[in-house]
């Protein structure tokens, strides 16, 4: 790829032109893993763009890689570090709200055949249009990697469409935008302002009332009345979060996907049926789990404290004990270390939150699931949402209970899982206390005395000593069999660090001292 394709792949002219805007004078280049050997290149443009004409100022750039969490998020505690004034991320994003920083994303521009794409959408709304009732619209969906070719496509369609009046209508999504500021972190951002996105019949494509919807940052308006699940979706791209994230939403009347690599049309997307009955299975194992782990998957979407929060209040309206985790990036050898804890949220944007948890010894369960659980008033709707909005919109002050939760059940509840009749929750005094007082010292005990209640044994120099447990820390350093590299230091000695010294210098062929002793 030579240096005109790359500064269009990157667009380091609008990149350039958005920094000179804004006035920023400190810039954050966040990359992927895939695209870290790019780096280079793209910052030497910048620094040359930024450095041309009567404009130029000096502006410092910083690249940012190895995210903490997932890459698709932006990384605001990273750019902080730099300091940086604003963040411009490079590749697959997950489109999140952002709390902190202003963001310019850059999806980059993967090449798309629109002359052969355009045809096979006019001869399946064809195809569509023969059915019986045929379905209101065909709504185009993009990966992100492609969404550049948008405009192109819409003009294809209205060129090669040999039936400009056919029903059903097409309609293309479109990116709400490429540049984010920072949202409130309490509340969930509101609707993005986008223009109609047009289809193949301009007319009548949008009247003034359009049913807007979206996705991961793409949004489309279809006319009034009609819902995306009528909808015939066509998706272009390959199999990723993306399209996960719209099988796993809500059933829709058909889907269909397009391979731009190979120019393959799959005429019918392998149902989400299986992966929904087992999204099912996880959330009656929840409802059924005493210790909850709340899992801090991401630090920079918007509203990820209030969520936590949140989640922490249901799960303890719902007798249940609650513990917060930060760990970075969540592997089953992460969480095997807390085989205590019955169940896990992972708080994180919509692309990573859904977890395969076949490989972990608990179940890792998105926050909406994690509603459904805990509130004894929601029923199974036959869909997962990735986001946790309907947790910031249902958020209740912290010195109450939320109240789409209900009071814990006092009596005997039937499992789904095992098919009895099993014990609901404790509600003594112990749970009053935690769910009145999350730092009391009975919620910081629960997760000792699931194990043992209060007394932890230790041996040490062939000497059994009983040692009360105060905190679940404490169980854990004190009952784990291995509890790290470094050996607690004696109350009655103190080890001497030992001193460091200069060691051998050359290579292995050869080191200095041993040339030394060869010429003597």
């Amino acid at each position: 790829m030579d240096t005109d394709d790359l500064a269009e792949r990157f667009e380091v002219a609008s990149c350039v032109k958005w920094i000179l805007d804004r006035q920023f004078s400190s810039v954050a280049l966040q990359f992927p893993d895939q695209l870290l050997g790019h780096a280079h290149y793209v910052t030497a443009a910048l620094q040359t763009a930024l450095q041309v004409g009567e404009d130029h100022r000096v502006v410092r750039l910083y690249v940012c890689a190895d995210t903490t969490y997932s890459s698709c998020c932006v990384d605001e505690v990273a750019a902080a570090h730099a300091p940086a004034d604003c963040v411009i991320h490079f590749g697959p994003a997950c489109l999140s709200p952002v709390s902190r920083l202003p963001v310019k994303y850059v999806f980059g521009r993967s090449p798309l055949n629109c002359d052969h794409l355009a045809q096979r959408i006019a001869q399946f709304q064809a195809e569509l249009a023969s059915s019986s009732p045929p379905p209101p619209a065909v709504l185009v969906i993009f990966d992100l990697e492609f969404v550049h070719a948008r405009s192109e496509l819409i003009h294809r369609l209205g060129v090669n469409h040999p039936h400009p009046k056919l029903v059903p209508l097409v309609v293309v999504a479109d990116v709400a935008s490429t540049e984010r500021n920072p949202s409130s972190p309490t509340s969930p951002p509101g609707p993005a302002s986008a223009n109609p996105s047009p289809g193949a019949r301009t007319s009548g494509a949008a009247s003034a009332t359009p049913e807007r919807d979206g996705l991961g940052g793409l949004e489309w308006r279809l006319p009034p009345g009609v819902e995306t699940e009528q909808c015939a979706v066509v998706w272009v791209g390959a199999d990723g979060p993306g399209l996960t994230n719209l099988l796993m939403r809500a059933p829709l009347a058909s889907c269909s996907q397009f391979l731009p690599e190979k120019e393959l049309w799959v005429a019918e997307v392998a149902s989400r049926s299986q992966a929904l009955k087992r999204r099912y299975f996880l959330v009656q194992k929840a409802k059924e789990a005493n210790i909850v782990g709340v899992l801090v998957g991401t630090l920079g979407v918007a509203g990820y404290r209030a969520a936590i929060d949140r989640l922490r209040g249901m799960a303890q309206a719902a007798g249940k004990k609650c513990y917060t985790f930060s760990m970075g990036r969540v592997t089953p050898a992460k969480l095997a270390n807390f085989p205590e804890v019955d169940v896990f949220v992972l708080v994180a944007c919509a692309q990573t939150a859904l977890v395969e948890s076949k490989d972990f010894y608990a179940p890792v369960i998105t926050p909406f699931e994690a509603e459904l659980a805990f509130a004894s008033n929601r029923e199974w709707p036959g869909f997962v949402r990735m986001d946790f909005d309907t947790l910031l919109q249902d958020s209740a002050p912290p010195d109450r209970p939320p109240p789409s939760v209900s009071p814990p059940e006092t009596g005997p509840r039937f499992s789904l899982v095992t098919g009895r009749l099993t014990a609901a929750a404790d509600s003594g005094e112990s749970d009053e206390l935690t769910a009145s007082d999350p730092t009391s010292e009975s919620a910081a005990t629960q997760l000792a005395l699931q194990a043992q209640r209060a007394l932890a044994v230790r041996e040490q120099a062939g000497v059994t000593a009983a040692e009360e447990v105060h905190s679940g820390a404490e169980f854990l350093m004190l009952r784990r069999s291995y509890v790290g590299m470094a050996a607690a230091a004696s109350d009655k000695t103190t080890a001497e660090a030992p001193q460091a010294f200069l060691g051998q210098s050359g290579r292995a062929a050869g080191y200095h001292h041993e040339k030394d002793a060869s010429q003597t």
